[in-house]
């Protein structure tokens, strides 16, 4: 299973200058905001990469500042680069509390989106927001492998795994399964939205996950950590920490 990095477009630091990183996922949210990005036409001359890179609409990003993103726009943005091995559809995540007919309207919305991406790019993946009216998402997964779609990603399970208000009871569980369903079911490559992690990483490659992508790398970084095989992190940055009570400095 590939561990895709997320990062920003300008990012600090780029291991990838140091050790092999299989794929990078970019966000046209992130490139929307960056004019010198968007006067490049080769991502990977940016990235100061040579590998697969992939581009997410950065609707989580658009909503997380209050917009509402414009499917012409991010078409816009990626018919600026010829170099991007996916792009990804943007959709709109349901609510774990949502009822069945708003479900049913974000999941029509999103559809009608990837409908007008792939009449003008022919490496649009489909992305899909689970939730737990598992028979409404499977409907409309189905209606996506009606366009061959070489890959699909699906989203929106961070709460069910870490069990966030609002989510119904053993939705961890729940949610796995949902996975290891549509994989046996369809035989397709699955890519996991924004769940690599070192606990759950195992899992999905148990259950046969294609790949999952993460930028929690980024944010144990910015506070002198490395994430570890397996699990678990390590300071290795010498300064002082702070683990919620008295501080306390790191001897390397």
């Amino acid at each position: 299973m590939r561990i895709i990095l997320g990062t920003p477009v300008n990012s600090r630091p780029k291991p990838w200058l140091y050790f092999r990183v299989p794929a990078i996922m970019v966000n046209a949210f992130d490139i929307m905001r960056n004019r010198g990005s968007r006067r490049e036409h080769v991502i990977k001359n940016v990235l100061q990469y040579d590998g697969e890179v992939w581009m997410d609409s950065g609707g989580f990003q658009f909503l997380r500042h209050g917009k509402v993103p414009n499917i012409e726009d991010l078409a816009g943005v990626y018919g600026q680069y010829w170099d991007i091995r996916y792009f990804l559809n943007l959709d709109y995540p349901p609510s774990p509390t949502d009822d069945e007919h708003n479900l049913e309207t974000k999941l029509r919305k999103s559809l009608n989106n990837y409908e007008y991406l792939i009449r003008r790019f022919d490496n649009v993946l489909p992305v899909i927001h689970y939730h737990w009216r598992t028979e409404v998402i499977i409907k409309y997964i189905i209606k996506y492998l009606d366009y061959n779609p070489k890959c699909i990603a699906i989203g929106g399970l961070v709460p069910y795994v870490l069990i966030s208000k609002g989510v119904p009871k053993d939705s961890r569980r729940s949610a796995i399964k949902f996975l290891l369903r549509i994989k046996q079911e369809t035989g397709m490559c699955i890519h996991v939205l924004g769940l690599g992690s070192p606990v759950i990483n195992p899992i999905l490659k148990f259950i046969n996950i294609d790949s999952t992508d993460t930028s929690t790398w980024r944010v144990k970084a910015a506070y002198g950590k490395v994430v570890m095989p397996g699990g678990g992190e390590r300071h290795v940055s010498g300064r002082s920490i702070n683990f919620g009570g008295k501080e306390q400095a790191v001897t390397i």
